[in-house]
């Protein structure tokens, strides 16, 4: 009723009252009816005496052969065999 008679759109009306239930969410805060949580350190673990130390490689790829460069030469070579095999 109210839609009709201002001419207000649906969606911009459900948007508005979503906005305003979510504001009002927002603006209650953080539950603290929950048990406090313990915040004490975690003790750390005595550090192993003979570890072993990790070696890393990286390896990277400095041609400029993509997927789609590949594909598009496939396709090219194809068509070249396909055109000469036509003309003979």
């Amino acid at each position: 009723m109210l839609v009709r008679s201002l001419k207000i759109p649906p969606a911009f009306l459900f948007l508005v009252v979503f906005l305003v239930f979510f504001g009002w969410q927002l603006s209650q805060g953080p539950s603290h009816e929950h048990a406090p949580v313990d915040v004490s350190p975690i003790p750390a673990e005595a550090p192993a005496e003979n570890k072993t130390p990790r070696i890393a490689l990286m390896t990277f790829v400095t041609e400029e052969r993509s997927y789609h460069h590949l594909s598009l030469k496939s396709k090219d070579r194809k068509s070249n065999r396909v055109l000469l095999v036509k003309s003979n």
